[in-house]
């Protein structure tokens, strides 16, 4: 590591809402970095009710700032950080969702790379960790095509330059130049940033010897909320920028539409229940063959889950996507209009 990494102002940002249950454990991983000493912590709160930050002055006291977040979203919370990190003259800002465990040089390795590469941004890789039934199921889920879709920063193992990938670091300079996060997103600002970023000549560097700890949600109902959520505002993303999706968005966003009109169809011609059992048996039969990849014996229990899961993940993100699709087309047309009219964003209004 470059002698001069450890003497950089740094300021890590942890959004946070009702994460009682993990941010302890979280935050002591990131204090566990010997090899970074000058940065601050924030825990941005969203209006936590679980005790979150009665928590954390008991178990951090002063070395944890707790900065109230009174629009509650994710967005706002790192571009308020990024407003401090600005008045505090830091030169990178770090990205720590608590829904995460960080390795022991998480801080001091990203600086590190940042320096070497001189990347705008340095993502990380996430290896999603198991728990309960659903979270056992999601980490099967996640590990396969299945589940990932081959996102670069889901399998482990790849480092070099991407166009997307799970947020760790920006340069404070570069994160203000693009005007941040849009805080109209609620979710998928990550994405909409990062195609903001590359537009504008920044380059984004994937850093796997940093990859974190991912745990996922606990139900099946939390999960589909949020792939809901990422449905939905992938398309914002995709409407604002004029962009055209991949096949890794456009598959689960067909799902919902294509199932629904076969089943409609089924009333009237049985044969149309062909293509939703079709999709029912592929989905198992893919989920049973990732389950032999990774442990032979898996039981039912384990792989089946994983497949209802998936089919959770896919139905939500197609649900979520059309949802998208009315807020900007017929509920709202001016909302389409607005957001693409943000191409650029100056983070001094965005923190207003």
């Amino acid at each position: 590591m470059p002698k001069d990494s450890s003497n950089r102002k740094i300021m890590v940002a942890c959004p946070c809402l009702n994460e009682a249950h993990r941010v302890q454990e979280a935050i002591s991983s990131l204090l566990g970095d010997k090899g970074a000493v000058d940065y601050d912590i924030l825990l941005l709160d969203g209006g936590s009710t679980d005790g979150t930050q009665e928590k954390v002055r008991a178990a951090f006291g002063d070395r944890v700032e707790i900065v109230h977040n009174p629009y509650r979203l994710q967005a706002h919370a790192v571009n308020m950080a990024a407003g401090i990190a600005i008045e505090r003259g830091a030169e990178f800002l770090v990205r720590a969702d608590l829904h995460a465990k960080y390795p022991c040089d998480f801080i001091s390795k990203l600086c590190a790379t940042a320096h070497r590469t001189e990347a705008s941004s340095v993502v990380v890789s996430m290896r999603t960790q198991g728990g309960n039934r659903v979270q056992n199921a999601a980490k099967l889920l996640f590990s396969t095509w299945l589940g990932n879709g081959g996102s670069p920063h889901r399998t482990e193992g790849y480092r070099g330059w991407v166009a997307h990938g799970h947020h760790a670091l920006f340069r404070v300079e570069e994160f203000a130049r693009v005007g941040g996060y849009d805080p109209e997103f609620a979710a998928n600002e990550d994405a909409e940033f990062d195609l903001r970023l590359v537009r504008a000549n920044g380059r984004i560097f994937l850093e796997s010897d940093a990859a974190i700890d991912y745990f996922p949600r606990p139900t099946l109902r939390s999960t589909f909320k949020q792939f809901f959520r990422n449905g939905r505002y992938r398309v914002w993303t995709a409407v604002k920028h004029r962009e055209k999706l991949g096949k890794r968005q456009l598959l689960p966003m067909a799902i919902a539409p294509i199932l629904i009109l076969f089943a409609l169809l089924a009333l009237v011609v049985p044969w149309a229940l062909v293509i939703p059992i079709s999709y029912l048996s592929l989905v198992f039969y893919l989920a049973w063959s990732g389950a032999q990849k990774e442990t032979p014996v898996a039981p039912f229990s384990v792989w089946g889950l994983a497949a209802i899961l998936a089919i959770v993940t896919h139905i939500g993100f197609s649900v979520g996507a059309l949802r998208g699709l009315h807020d900007l087309y017929r509920a709202d047309r001016a909302k389409a209009k607005r957001l693409q009219q943000r191409q650029h964003l100056d983070l001094r209004v965005v923190l207003k």
